[in-house]
């Protein structure tokens, strides 16, 4: 087999992307995990039935904020700090 060639389709260009997107998902932001937090965050272990934690999932992506921002506004709201 170490003779054998195969003929393969040369890749296509890969799209341009500025240094700042890049940035973006590369950075030290994204290393820690503190990207979109403003303070440091616990992490908490929660158990939800599955039809809940399917609509917060939705309306967490309908609404463009994180499933732990959603949960926080909602934990502060029942603990009366909102």
């Amino acid at each position: 087999m170490s003779g054998l060639k195969l003929d393969l389709p040369k890749p296509k260009p890969r799209t341009p992307v500025a240094a700042a997107v890049v940035e973006q998902f590369t950075g030290e932001a994204k290393a820690t995990g503190q990207k979109r937090r403003k303070t440091p965050g616990e992490r908490v272990h929660v158990i939800l039935p599955e039809d809940i934690a399917m609509k917060l999932r939705l309306a967490a992506v309908r609404q463009r904020r994180s499933v732990s921002d959603a949960a926080t506004e909602a934990i502060e709201s029942w603990l009366g700090e909102a």
